[in-house]
């Protein structure tokens, strides 16, 4: 590959990115990234449960607490297991 074309190619990949980092974002998208974050961030690892420090539970609570505040009565809130329970 000649010099001049591999430099052109390497800037636009490593400008692609920064454009894509600073766009400015709707409501609806900061809000969907701030739920998956917080769900991500989540540690839901048979390993880290084992130890006590991760938990599915808790991963399924924060997303009832978001799906409460975004409307949805506690009745709608079903947290599956061995037995039915209501969050």
């Amino acid at each position: 590959m000649n010099k001049p074309l591999g430099f052109i190619l390497l800037s636009a990949v490593s400008v692609t990115p920064l454009a894509a980092q600073t766009a400015t974002l709707r409501p609806d998208q900061t809000e969907f990234r701030a739920l998956y974050k917080e769900l991500v961030e989540t540690d839901t690892t048979l390993s880290a449960a084992k130890r006590g420090e991760g938990s599915c539970t808790l991963a399924a609570t924060r997303m009832a607490a978001r799906l409460k505040a975004a409307g949805m009565a506690d009745s709608q809130l079903i947290r599956p297991g061995p037995r039915q329970r209501v969050l």
